[in-house]
């Protein structure tokens, strides 16, 4: 799993063993779009807070069956953490004892 803020990006990295990167030539997907944005060149955008699974696939040329991984977002909101509000009401009761003189 990966952590990302909103409107944080991460570039995916897609290479073969033969180490050449195919990132260009691969496609992306985003199951919740609304958390985790993607676009065709692998960028990941955190869009809201929640999790957000990202699919990479590539068709090797003259395979039959194409090349898959998926990576996990954890999208936070930092805005988001830690406000909140209060408020509270209290009573008291006291006694008191005094003395005191006049004059006439």
């Amino acid at each position: 799993m990966a952590d990302l803020n909103v409107s944080e990006t991460a570039q995916l990295a897609v290479s073969g063993d033969n180490g050449l990167n195919y990132t260009p030539l691969a496609s992306y997907s985003s199951d919740d779009p609304s958390v985790a944005s993607v676009s065709n060149s692998g960028l990941v955008t955190g869009v809201s807070e929640g999790t957000a699974t990202v699919t990479a696939t590539y068709l090797p040329a003259g395979a039959s069956a194409p090349i898959s991984g998926t990576i996990t977002f954890n999208v936070h909101d930092p805005e988001g953490e830690g406000e909140g509000e209060g408020e509270g009401e209290g009573e008291g009761e006291g006694e008191g004892e005094g003395e005191g003189e006049g004059e006439e």
